[in-house]
């Protein structure tokens, strides 16, 4: 049976992964932020942009796990086996 080949996640996967983390690095650093903080127009900005980085990221996945996907299947994931 062949090894199968090491493929390297593309640039676009890569980016899009790099971009997801930075975000959710930025998601605690705000929540820290807002936590101390008493209720008023300061915190609930910091909130709303907490939530907005939190959709980003919610939003961003799906194509980013879409850009983790070979083009090609290999043969041997063949959901019809062979048609000819």
């Amino acid at each position: 049976m062949d090894k199968p080949k090491n493929r390297p996640y593309t640039p676009i996967a890569q980016a899009l992964h790099w971009l997801i983390a930075l975000l959710i690095v930025v998601q605690f650093v705000l929540a820290k932020m807002a936590a101390p903080l008493p209720l008023g127009v300061r915190k609930l900005v910091l909130l709303a942009e907490h939530k907005s980085f939190g959709m980003t990221v919610l939003m961003m996945t799906p194509p980013m796990s879409l850009a983790a996907v070979p083009l090609q299947w290999p043969s041997s994931l063949s959901l019809f086996g062979s048609l000819g």
